[in-house]
């Protein structure tokens, strides 16, 4: 008789209940990966770009954070790289400990001398008391957009998934109001990001909307109790000037860089394509858009990144520029398949497995056997080869491949 020790297994709630097996396997491309379970941190964000602009998206069916970046959009720390500490003196101390076997205690001593010396002026911190070298230049997010639905209960069939063979992130959950269905991509043709928000019958819904820049959740709302909230790459860039512009169809995020490293600076231009009605500026707060009774919104962002000559004036440029793409998503999106398809298909390797299983449920099976999973393999091929096309763009340093986050944790 096995003892239990007196533990009891519960079975896990899903606040969304998945969708099931047998509806993925109708549903979902081989080259694809999916995930049951909401993305609560950025770890756990499903990601897609086409080198010059990415995408990362995390948040449940009801409550969408979207983080927009830039290969270039980079913050200048310093504009002289400062010296590095003098700590010459501590090595004989530090080998005489190492001879020892004293190694914890070596590094301790090392590490208080660089701290002690001023380097510790140049280490950055992130919870659980992880420390790291302060990056110079340093990639930060370009701005995000959340997305806010009316919440409904008995939510089902609720599924996110990445189309490696098109860049397409899809995100659908149905309810008792027609269900919801987020469409995103970043088209390599266009250069522009694309979103597409629906209900699965075609009904009305309503829709909030915030465009926040760096250094913009010192404004702060509601919305961390649905999404986790991470300020590190959205911190206010010290020296810089931000400008929002709002109106019903279009936002602009502008920023300029501290001028000491130059006229340096950047835009986000969206375009809101909709048939619904718009509010802007709800509250008071700029940045928010409210759409109401519509049946389909589209969002068209493209952003710029300017080396010198940067004035916020310029965004009026970039967002004209993004008014003239008149192409539906359909047509975007078949031209982006067109373009990262052949690519994908360059190489490829396939396992046997169910290739419907979501991430969870492949790492589920990995950990459960003493070998290597399949289909995990192959969908880790799949992925490496996905984040080298759609993260490698004009810049040198676009694609630093061991920073990037993997879909529900899927790490390579």
């Amino acid at each position: 008789m096995t003892n239990s020790y007196g533990i009891k297994a519960i079975p896990y709630k899903f606040k969304y209940a998945p969708m099931s097996l047998e509806k993925r396997r109708g549903l979902l491309p081989r080259k694809s990966v999916s995930s049951l379970y909401p993305a609560k941190a950025d770890i756990d964000a499903m990601v897609t770009g086409n080198g010059k602009q990415r995408i990362h998206i995390t948040g449940d069916p009801y409550h969408e954070r979207i983080i927009y970046k830039h290969e270039r959009a980079m913050d200048m720390r310093w504009k002289e790289a400062p010296d590095p500490p003098d700590i010459a003196y501590v090595i004989p101390e530090c080998r005489k400990l190492l001879l020892q076997g004293e190694f914890v205690e070596a590094a301790q001593f090392l590490d208080k001398a660089a701290k002690d010396a001023g380097y510790d002026k140049l280490i950055g911190r992130r919870p659980f008391g992880v420390e790291f070298p302060l990056m110079h230049p340093r990639l930060h997010a370009v701005m995000e957009l959340l997305l806010d639905f009316d919440e409904t209960e008995g939510s089902y069939d609720y599924l996110r998934y990445l189309d490696m063979m098109s860049g397409e992130i899809i995100v659908r959950c149905d309810d008792n109001k027609g269900g919801i269905i987020r469409r995103s991509f970043v088209s390599f043709p266009k250069d522009v990001v694309v979103h597409e928000i629906k209900r699965q019958n075609g009904g009305e819904f309503d829709v909030n909307m915030r465009f926040v820049a760096p250094g913009g959740y010192e404004a702060e709302d509601y919305f961390h109790e649905h999404v986790l909230i991470d300020f590190l790459e959205m911190y206010k860039i010290k020296g810089s000037d931000v400008v929002i512009n709002a109106t019903p169809d279009s936002c602009t995020v502008s920023l300029a860089y501290d001028p000491q490293f130059g006229t340096r600076g950047y835009c986000c231009a969206s375009v809101i394509k909709t048939d619904g009605e718009v509010v802007c500026g709800v509250n008071g707060y700029i940045g928010y858009i409210t759409v109401e009774n519509a049946t389909n919104v589209v969002i068209l962002s493209r952003t710029i990144k300017y080396e010198e000559g940067y004035k916020h004036e310029l965004s009026d440029k970039v967002l004209a520029d993004v008014r003239l793409i008149t192409d539906s998503y359909k047509d975007m999106l078949e031209a982006n398949r067109m373009h990262l398809q052949p690519m994908m298909g360059r190489s490829a390797v396939s396992f046997e497995g169910d290739w419907a299983l979501s991430a969870e449920e492949l790492l589920n099976e990995q950990r459960s056997g003493g070998e290597l999973c399949p289909m995990l393999l192959e969908k880790l091929y799949d992925m490496g080869r996905f984040y080298v096309i759609t993260h490698t763009g004009k810049s040198a340093i676009s694609f630093p491949a061991q920073y990037q986050y993997q879909p529900a944790g899927m790490c390579w």
